[in-house]
């Protein structure tokens, strides 16, 4: 009887881990398609911007800080407008399939930026980080 028992509780702990890790895997799958938009580092950004001359790119930061130094050829959309689907954003995009890079100061407002794009039918958005970490011109 104690033979069965363990039996039975071996087989009980073994099916409750699979379904487990069976849910850990759905989850990781789940956190992967919740990410709807890419990242360039700083490198791989600036090397497409330097080969193509069909991307936008897009600061989110505020006015302030637009203006106190940017990427070359950026256009300034603010993330709160993007997220609020203001009109702005279909003048300044016009091209739901355009490549779009979009940048703040640290990365945070670009993920947000990018997902929100993405969410209003943006197909080709890429989070290129924060201004922190671009190691190349800007301009005032």
């Amino acid at each position: 009887m104690k033979k069965l028992l363990v039996c039975i509780a071996i087989a009980a702990f073994s099916a409750a881990s699979a379904c487990l890790a069976a849910d850990g895997l759905n989850a990781a799958s789940a956190a992967a398609a919740a990410v709807p938009y890419r990242t360039l580092t700083p490198q791989e950004a600036k090397l497409q911007m330097d080969q193509q001359t069909n991307l936008v790119v897009v600061d989110v930061r505020t006015q302030e800080e637009y203006a106190a130094g940017h990427i070359p050829s950026a256009v300034l959309l603010p993330v709160e407008q993007i997220e609020a689907k203001a009109d702005s954003v279909a003048k300044v995009l016009p091209d739901k399939n355009a490549e779009i890079f979009v940048y703040c100061r640290s990365g945070k407002r670009a993920g947000r930026a990018a997902a929100a794009l993405t969410e209003q039918g943006y197909t080709n958005v890429y989070s290129i980080g924060g201004i922190m970490d671009w190691p190349y011109e800007v301009v005032k």
